[in-house]
């Protein structure tokens, strides 16, 4: 879990047009283990997807290897996912 919150710009934020901040995750455990939710997991796939999908169409990469190991580095993302949804 992670809290996340956004506000508007001010004149001390530089370089963004609002105010945010994020927390550090936390780790959530009943009865010592963790709560997981595979349904989040494969829309976590699924995303990643469909980044990938859209680095294939509008990717700009100095090379295809590079393009590659971008998309291996994602699918490897998506193997934690695949994990957590068992």
């Amino acid at each position: 879990m992670a809290v996340r919150a956004l506000g508007p710009g001010h004149r001390l934020i530089m370089n963004d047009p609002r105010a945010f901040a994020h927390t550090g995750p936390v780790f959530v455990y009943l009865d010592n283990q963790p709560l997981r939710s595979p349904r989040d997991a494969r829309l976590w796939i699924t995303w990643i997807d469909d980044l990938i999908e859209d680095l294939k169409d509008r990717g700009a990469f100095a090379t295809d290897e590079r393009r590659e190991s971008v998309i291996r580095i994602f699918r490897k993302a998506q193997d934690v996912w695949a994990d957590l949804a068992r």
